[in-house]
């Protein structure tokens, strides 16, 4: 089973998480917080490029690059993870995504952010 981990930032500054499973019916974790970048411009350029530019041709010159980024991810992760505020809806959405595979969704109102 896949799960969508969706992170949503609001317009007020703040991001909503929700997770969804194979009822495609989202469940809130928890009310929308306050969030400000856990990165520099310098990383969040290079997750931009990791997902929009390298993904769509990951070899030649862009694999070295492209390596360096993929090996940052699971520390980006365990730092998004730690921003969490709400250790119990943190730690049901781990949970349900442990059980299957998860994808995760960022929506931005912003392409700078």
């Amino acid at each position: 089973m896949t799960h969508r981990l969706t992170v949503e930032e609001l317009s007020d500054g703040r991001v909503a998480v929700a997770l969804s499973g194979r009822t495609n019916l989202s469940e809130v974790a928890g009310d929308p917080v306050p969030f400000s970048s856990l990165f520099g411009q310098p990383e969040r350029e290079d997750l931009r490029w990791y997902l929009e530019d390298y993904l769509i041709a990951p070899y030649a010159v862009y694999e070295q690059r492209g390596l360096a980024v993929e090996a940052r991810l699971p520390e980006w992760a365990r730092r998004c993870s730690k921003a969490c505020s709400r250790r119990q809806a943190r730690a049901r959405c781990l949970r349900q995504i442990a059980r299957g595979r998860t994808e995760l969704v960022i929506m931005s109102r912003s392409p700078a952010s």
